[in-house]
Formats: structure tokens, C-alpha cells, sequence
């Protein structure tokens, strides 16, 4: 299907010409199909475009707290050591 959706797009944007007749056993599609078929991809694409954001925005609330663990623990020790100075 995805091969076809492809074909689709192609001509869509003119990168190759129209054929006539009937291609594969079915109908040449016509400008309500490839409406179709453009709606489908940028309805997909759109989603992915979701899809990847989230990912990176979860990717940074974990390298965030992973910093603050780290920094949380140095800063025990720091404290620590200078209550140890002090008696």
C-alpha cells in the first residue's frame, strides 16, 4: 500500500507524468485520491512530529533528574564535611 501512497505523492507534486490506462488492474487515482492519500501522510507525519517531541521531552525530565540525584548527593557530602570541620 505504502509503494502506491508513494506513486501518489509523486505525481501530486509533478515529479513524474500522469499514465494513462490503468495501472496494476486499477484505475489511474484522480485528484481526490491523492487529496486523500496527502491528508493520510500529514495526518502520519504529524503524529511521529508528537511522537518524537514526547520522546525527547521524557529523555530530558530524566537526564534533569538524574543532574539533581547527582548534585543532591555531592551536596550531602559537602555538608557532611563541613559539619565534621566545625567540631
Amino acid at each position: 500500500m505504502e509503494p502506491f501512497l508513494g506513486d501518489l505523492m509523486k505525481r501530486a507534486r509533478g515529479e513524474s507524468a500522469p499514465v494513462a490506462g490503468k495501472r496494476r488492474g486499477k484505475a489511474v487515482p484522480g485528484v481526490r485520491e491523492v487529496e486523500e492519500a496527502r491528508a493520510l501522510l500529514e495526518k502520519q507525519l504529524h503524529s511521529r512530529y508528537w511522537w518524537v517531541f514526547n520522546a525527547c521531552r521524557i529523555k530530558g525530565f530524566i537526564q534533569a533528574k538524574g543532574r539533581d540525584e547527582a548534585d543532591g548527593g555531592e551536596k550531602a557530602q559537602t555538608e557532611e564535611t563541613a559539619a565534621s570541620v566545625e567540631d
